[in-house]
């Protein structure tokens, strides 16, 4: 698709920006044309080599777990929000909520699937099954290139007390998702952190519960390196410039449209990816292995990454083991029309904080801050909110 000068202007005119006022948005919307052209190419070129890659590959890495298999019944869900909000004199408030939801059966979640009339009502989890473990909180910080770091770590350290508080209320052979990676170091975790985790971890597994993290954003391209170097001996893997979320994505289509597999739950084997972080390599150092892999509830879903710890001192055949009750679990847990399991989307529904949220918690904060001098305030107060 060539561009001309009319396309553009029609484009200047969604942004209501007179092209006779500047040239510079004429040729950035031409220069964005002409790249999104050659890359386009570009991205195509590559999907095409990894197709080839994998024609013959699919029907041997993927499967679809039999869902008649038992699996857990009783499972629970973790995960936490923040967010940070400028306030006043350079520092920031950001509050905190950390959420624990747990389903006593899967007849439980069915049956709230089966009477919705909107998808805001499946996020109800049974009675008593939520329970706000730290609230809402505040941290205050004057830096603001370190807030959002500082505090995804206060939120971890929330997380984890959660980990623990919902491992001691399950009961034995039980399984936890987590809303995120395992292991969720931001930008590196203090070690304090990584140990309390370690230690939840541990905890879980004398009583024999599986703690499975649920990636939906997969930033990182380890597991498409494992199989383009140690499975096809392809070095220049890395000149596709893309994440597993891209490259392994025709892997799953090539299997759905070879096998009749629209509907099938699918995985890639389980893969050992203890070393392929700094984060992962301090968790393995102090007995934890991380073990990953792919999942895709569904034709023309998203990819999710699973990560689940195990002893460092286990062999392939206890894994295989794990791997497969993992499998299980997340699909018949995973309701038709979405991506992820149950207590995930649950504990994520009852824990986010939104913009307006914090926007509104901010300012019954400041409100009473400043009640007792408005006119001192009110200035530096007027100058704040048009920062948010």
């Amino acid at each position: 698709m060539a561009y001309d000068e009319k396309t553009v202007k029609e484009r200047l005119s969604d942004f209501e920006l007179p092209s006779e006022d500047s040239n510079a948005p004429v040729e950035l919307i031409k220069d964005a044309i002409e790249g999104g052209m050659k890359y386009q190419q570009k991205i195509l070129d590559n999907i095409k080599q990894i197709q080839l890659l994998i024609t013959a590959e699919s029907k041997n890495w993927l499967s679809s777990p039999n869902l008649d298999t038992p699996t857990y019944q009783i499972v629970g869900g973790v995960d936490g929000s923040f967010f940070p909000i400028p306030s006043l004199a350079g520092y920031w408030y950001t509050p905190f909520s950390i959420a624990m939801i747990s389903f006593e059966s899967l007849q439980d979640a069915t049956h709230i699937g089966l009477n919705v009339k909107s998808e805001s009502d499946f996020f109800h989890p049974p009675p008593k099954a939520t329970q706000v473990v730290e609230g809402f909180s505040s941290y205050f910080e004057s830096i603001p290139m370190l807030i959002r770091r500082r505090a995804a770590q206060l939120m971890l350290y929330g997380e984890t007390r959660a980990i623990e508080l919902i491992t001691d209320k399950l009961p034995a052979n039980s399984m936890i998702f987590i809303d995120g990676p395992v292991v969720d170091p931001p930008a590196g975790a203090p070690l304090d952190l990584i140990s309390k985790r370690v230690e939840a971890i541990k905890t879980a597994w004398e009583k024999n519960i599986i703690i499975v993290g649920i990636v939906k954003r997969i930033h990182d391209s380890y597991l498409s390196k494992r199989l383009f170097e140690e499975r096809w001996a392809i070095t220049n893997w890395y000149s596709f410039n893309m994440g597993d979320r891209v490259l392994m994505s025709p892997l799953f289509d090539q299997y759905r449209e070879e096998f009749d597999g629209f509907d099938h739950k699918l995985f890639t084997p389980w893969m050992d990816t203890s070393t392929e972080t700094q984060d992962a390599v301090l968790y393995n150092l102090r007995g934890l292995k991380r073990i990953s892999g792919l999942y895709q509830s569904a034709r023309n879903t998203g990819l999710t990454r699973i990560e689940v710890f195990v002893r460092s001192s286990v062999n392939d055949d206890f894994i295989n083991t794990i791997w497969d009750k993992v499998k299980i679990a997340t699909g018949k847990w995973t309701y038709p029309g979405h991506s992820w399991p149950v207590p995930v989307i649950a504990a994520h529904e009852n824990c986010k904080i939104s913009k307006e949220m914090a926007i509104t918690l901010h300012q019954e904060f400041i409100s009473k801050l400043v009640g007792g001098d408005q006119h001192a305030f009110s200035s530096i107060y007027s100058l704040m909110l048009n920062e948010v």
